[in-house]
């Protein structure tokens, strides 16, 4: 099939993390450049999910987000040490294609090297604080995983509403 499977925790997560981009990517080319500006979702609380072009620059900056977090955790990192960038909004889906996978590419290369032993833990004090609660780097990044997929189906239902 072409697909690659690794094996362990990490190895998992990547396949995974791989596979929703993937068909993320798949459900965004229906989207025009248009489109990308429209106001779709007027009624969020959440302002950066007003237009597809908001939805899709925080899906690019919560996944540098997810890992940043795991960097800042392992290392005892100071802020200044791992930034996690700005958001930018793009004009093409060509442009968030690229900036997905530039994701997953910094996401594969922060945490490959991850060992089995760090992945979980129920020791509070190695855990993230995150705003939605506690997770360890297995947790953050299955909840990193799940986030692309919600963000996909919204964007499904956006379209069927843009139609």
């Amino acid at each position: 099939m072409g697909q690659k499977i690794r094996k362990g925790t990490v190895g998992a997560l990547l396949d995974e993390y791989a596979l929703v981009l993937k068909d993320f990517k798949k459900t965004i080319r229906k989207i025009s450049d248009e489109d990308l500006t429209k106001i779709v979702d007027p009624n969020t609380r959440d302002t950066n999910c007003r237009t597809m072009q908001g939805i899709l620059s925080h899906v690019v900056i919560c996944g540098y987000y997810y890992v940043i977090r795991i960097m800042k955790n392992k290392y005892s990192a100071k802020e200044k040490e791992f930034v996690i960038p700005k958001m930018v909004l793009l004009n093409k889906i060509s442009e968030y294609n690229k900036a997905l996978d530039e994701m997953y590419a910094f996401t594969e290369d922060k945490i490959i090297n991850l060992k089995e032993s760090e992945m979980r833990t129920v020791n509070p004090n190695k855990m993230i604080k995150t705003g939605w609660g506690w997770y360890d780097y297995e947790q953050i990044l299955e909840h990193g995983i799940v986030h692309i997929s919600r963000h996909r189906r919204q964007i499904q239902r956006l379209l069927i509403k843009l139609k």
